[in-house]
């Protein structure tokens, strides 16, 4: 019961540390994709 506890407590866990820590992370890298396209659409027509 106690190691059930503990996976249940350490899934929770990850799920916040992923949520608070990786999701700003995606958000950026995923802003940085999307502004490198933008740029890459508007660049290559004037080429």
């Amino acid at each position: 019961m106690d190691k059930l506890l503990k996976k249940i407590l350490d899934e929770i866990w990850m799920f916040l540390y992923v949520h608070l820590y990786a999701s700003p992370i995606a958000l950026v890298s995923f802003g940085f994709v999307a502004l490198m396209l933008a740029i890459f659409w508007v660049i290559m027509p004037v080429i």
